[in-house]
């Protein structure tokens, strides 16, 4: 048992424990368009559209899809790195790998707790403007392409949604943002939920680690990770491109790091002192991993049928 999973399974989704079977893929985004025939209202606050959909079942299915396919790319895209990240000639990009393993994880974990950083694509928009226009609702700007914050109202019958690209940075800051506020948030509340006091402190030590590990070195915008992506695969730099600088010995100790992503979440060490940069960064990519995963069983365990849960599907590839 994961004390910060217990911490955070009251903000599971309703519904996920219900559902069953091999989910086709799906993104939550696309529920608005016509062609899936899902009937919502629509309403504008501002900058912030409102959408509440009839169905109340609709939410639960749709963040599974997502979850599926984002968990089964972080696991897929993690599985080879401990051996592959020991070849002096494979170490950049495995590192990489490391870093798009915890972006997918990243999204999983949002999603299983109801909320999502979503695109929407020109034909979302076209759509979003003519409902709009029917209905005389008058936006506060303009309607927008780009990467939108979707929260699911507590009711789960419908969610609110915010343009996020509209931040400083790319679309990977701008989810690093909304990732390392949610992990924040986490925190806090399993200090305040239904675990004992000395069990909700731990639980929410570990997620301050996993903060401040976000936030390394000055990125007070969590994009720390993306930082040291941008790095490796733009600049070139810390030493993991042929030739390599970084002898076997580094690499074996890195490949190592890489395995703690199979533990136990609140078995893998944070503290990030006496580390370099490295090294760090793999551990928080590996956390992030494990911690999708540790959520993904317990929504399996606690599942109406567990061996038929769709959870199971993304285990596959772990």
């Amino acid at each position: 048992m994961s004390l910060v999973v217990d911490a955070m399974q009251p903000t599971i989704v309703r519904g996920l424990l219900s559902i069953s079977g091999r989910l086709e893929r799906g993104a939550i985004a696309d529920i608005i368009l016509p062609e899936n025939r899902i009937g919502y209202d629509l309403d504008l606050n501002g900058d912030v559209l409102c959408f509440d959909f009839r169905d109340k079942n609709v939410l639960a299915l749709s963040a599974a899809k997502d979850i599926c396919r984002f968990a089964n790319a972080s696991f897929t895209t993690y599985k080879s790195l401990p051996s592959a990240i020991e070849d002096g000639t494979r170490l950049a990009w495995s590192l990489i790998q490391a870093y798009y393993s915890a972006f997918y994880a990243g999204h999983a974990l949002i999603r299983i707790t109801g909320q999502s950083c979503s695109n929407f694509e020109g034909i979302h928009i076209a759509h979003l403007r003519k409902i709009i226009a029917a209905l005389g609702l008058i936006a506060s700007g303009p309607l927008e392409t780009g990467m939108y914050h979707l929260v699911f109202n507590q009711g789960q019958t419908g969610f609110i949604c915010k343009k996020a690209s509209g931040r400083s940075g790319g679309a990977h800051e701008v989810f690093w943002k909304i990732f390392g506020e949610y992990i924040s948030a986490l925190s806090e509340d399993a200090l305040l939920g239904h675990l004992a006091p000395t069990e909700a402190r731990d639980a929410s030590l570990k997620l301050d680690e996993l903060s401040s590990l976000l936030k390394r070195n000055g990125s007070n915008s969590y994009n720390w990770l993306s930082n040291v992506r941008n790095q490796i695969q733009y600049q070139h730099s810390h030493g993991v491109w042929p030739s390599v600088s970084i002898n076997k010995t580094k690499r074996a100790s890195l490949s190592r790091v890489c395995l703690e992503r199979y533990k136990e979440p609140m078995e893998i060490d944070l503290d990030a002192r006496g580390r370099d940069d490295l090294t760090n960064f793999v551990f928080a990519c590996g956390f992030i991993v494990s911690l999708c995963e540790a959520m993904i069983k317990r929504i399996q365990n606690r599942s109406d049928d567990r061996m038929k849960s769709f959870a199971k599907n993304p285990l596959l590839y772990r």
